[in-house]
Parts: structure tokens; sequence; C-alpha cells
């Protein structure tokens, strides 16, 4: 499938995707611990919070898929195959749960 597609074509859409994150997350008053210039970004996103790492178990426990680390916060691994929707869903998510949904 990825030769397929193509890397460069999903380099493109890992940026695209990212790129997003970023954009929702900033607009959340999220902490972005990802580089913000998206040639120096890989494919995920690291936001924090105060209460990031409860907020990921939480996350996790409504069937998304993320991962917490520390010292750097949730990482949403956006990839090729993934949506804006999507993107846009667990940003609103985290959000949600840090204000208390």
């Amino acid at each position: 499938m990825i030769a397929k597609i193509g890397v460069p074509a999903i380099r493109a859409r890992s940026m695209e995707l990212t790129a997003r994150a970023v954009e929702r997350a900033l607009a959340a008053g999220l902490t972005v611990n990802s580089p913000l210039d998206p040639e120096r970004r890989g494919g995920h996103v690291s936001v924090d919070f105060p209460g990031a790492q409860a907020a990921c178990a939480e996350l996790i426990k409504r069937k998304f898929i993320v991962d917490y680390r520390p010292g750097a916060g949730i990482r949403i691994g956006a990839h090729f195959y993934n949506t804006l929707e999507e993107v846009d869903a667990v940003v609103a998510e985290i959000r949600a749960i840090r204000d208390g949904g």
C-alpha cells in the first residue's frame, strides 16, 4: 500500500494532518510541544496541559488511540489514512476532558 501511494504523498498528507492538529490544539489553549515548523515536525503532535496524563487514560477509554509521554504530553499520531475530522475529534475530546467533560 505504501509503495502504491508513495512516500511523498504520505508525507504531504502527514504534514496536512499534523498542521490541523497544531492549529486546533493552539486554538484550544493547549501547549504544543512538537515543532511548529512542519518541516521539522514528524508524524505526530504532542500536546500538554495540567492533568494530561489522566486525560490520556480517559481518551483511551473513549477509544482514541493516543499515548502519554512524560515531559511531552499526549501524543496524537495522525497517519495518512486518518481524516481531518478525526484530528478535529481528538482535539475536541481533549479539550472537553480538560474542561471537565
